[in-house]
């Protein structure tokens, strides 16, 4: 299975790598990382940083996912592509050949990929799966921060929740996010989210997905389902907080 992977800044992101082995789902994986970086970022104009160093850090980055990619048992490769990522995309998609591409950006509020509406282009362009992750480096970055003595803070679990909807409440929730539901069984209002996908796809159902920490979600869980799966009671707030959320298998939200 081939799979490619379209990042710049967002490529050290663990959400990366929790995709890659999400889309792989045991089986034996090559893996492309692409970087569009060959032309300086805002930031960098903005305060005289150099070409040489925008391909540097982008050179950098690649290179760490690609061990991290390694490490974790994919046959991993990556180079720089064009500026333009959306070029670069489907420059690698020709020469790749991938059974699935995965691109990854910043939050909404800080993403300029986004703003040039790149994800939702490949998707109308290429007739294979795009798929859209948000990684959010800020959050991140805290929670492996080191502690008090120096040391590692221990990586938190981390579940991937998923989320389904019919066609109608799936568009709102693309446009506006999630909004509590009443659960008389439950006495409150929140969102329904399980950690498996057994038995609750549909053909008119769409799945949505979020990445949390298992302490975040803890105090939420809920008794187990008819296929044993955890299931989760959320706040909207929270389940919004933690994405934009990913949809899992449609071209028709990010």
């Amino acid at each position: 299975m081939r799979i490619l992977v379209v990042a710049n800044e967002t490529l050290a992101g663990d959400a990366v790598m929790e995709e890659v082995a999400y889309r792989a789902r045991g089986h034996e994986a090559e893996v492309l990382v692409i970087a569009p970086a060959l032309q300086k970022s805002r930031l960098e104009r903005f305060t005289g940083g150099s070409d040489a160093t925008a391909r540097a850090n982008a050179e950098n980055r690649l290179r760490e996912s690609i061990n991290a990619l390694n490490r974790a048992g994919f046959r991993a490769e990556g180079r720089l592509g064009d500026s333009n990522p959306l070029q670069a995309t489907l420059d690698a998609v020709r020469d790749f050949l991938p059974a699935e591409v995965v691109i990854s950006t910043h939050p909404a509020a800080r993403s300029n990929w986004l703003e040039r509406r790149v994800v939702q282009r490949a998707r109308e362009k290429l007739d294979i799966p795009v798929h859209h992750i948000v990684v959010d480096l800020e959050h991140e970055i805290a929670t492996v921060d080191a502690d008090a003595r120096g040391a590692r803070a221990p990586r938190p679990e981390r579940l991937r929740l998923f989320h389904f909807a019919d066609y109608d409440t799936a568009m709102r929730i693309r446009e506006s996010g999630f909004l509590d539901e009443e659960d008389d069984s439950e006495g409150g209002a929140g969102v329904w989210m399980i950690d498996s996908t057994v038995g609750s796809r549909g053909d008119d159902r769409i799945a949505f997905s979020v990445t949390a920490s298992l302490a975040e979600v803890a105090p939420y869980e809920r008794s187990p389902g008819f296929h044993e799966e955890r299931r989760f009671f959320l706040p909207a707030a929270l389940v919004n907080r933690l994405g934009p959320v990913v949809a899992v298998d449609d071209d028709t939200a990010e």
